[in-house]
C-alpha cells in the first residue's frame, strides 16, 4: 500500500488532468460549455490548496483546489466578459489509479458572481413585522 503522501501527489496529478479536461477548449463544443482557458498557463492555471491537505483513506480521497481562467468563451451558456474567474471546488476521488471515480464540487455561484451574471449577496428571506415602514436609520438597528 503506497504511503499518505505517495497518494496525496497521486491524487493531485488525477485532479490536474481531470480539472484541465474539464475547462478545456473543445471544437464544436455548444454554447453551455465550461471552456475557460488557462491564466498563466496550465501549471499556474491549477492550484491544489495544500493549506487544507489532501484528505485520504483506503477507498477515497478529498483535493481541495482552484481553476484560474479567462471567460473569453461562451460559459454555460454566457457571454465573453473578458474577466478572470476563480473557480474553487473540491474533488472526491474513490476508485484505483488506472481507473478512478471522480465527483468534483464546485462553487459555480461565485463563478456566476464574478461573470456578473448571479447577485453575490446574501439574500434576506424574513423582514421584521413592519421593517419597510421603518426609517432607515432604524432599520439599521433591526
Amino acid at each position: 500500500m503506497p504511503s499518505d503522501r505517495t497518494r496525496a501527489r497521486t491524487l493531485a496529478r488525477i485532479v490536474r488532468e481531470d480539472l484541465a479536461e474539464c475547462f478545456a477548449a473543445r471544437e464544436g463544443r455548444d454554447d453551455r460549455g465550461t471552456s475557460l482557458p488557462p491564466v498563466g498557463g496550465r501549471s499556474k492555471a491549477i492550484e491544489i490548496l495544500d493549506d487544507f491537505g489532501t484528505l485520504c483513506s483506503e477507498t477515497h480521497g478529498a483535493v481541495v483546489w482552484r481553476y484560474t481562467g479567462r471567460h473569453n468563451q461562451t460559459f454555460l451558456g454566457h457571454e465573453p466578459t473578458g474577466r478572470t474567474i476563480v473557480v474553487d471546488g473540491i474533488t472526491i476521488v474513490g476508485g484505483d489509479e488506472s481507473r478512478p471515480d471522480l465527483h468534483r464540487l464546485i462553487d459555480w455561484h461565485s463563478v456566476l458572481s464574478q461573470m456578473g451574471v448571479a447577485d453575490g449577496g446574501r439574500p434576506v428571506s424574513v423582514l421584521p413585522p413592519g421593517f419597510a415602514d421603518e426609517p432607515p436609520a432604524e432599520q439599521a438597528d433591526a
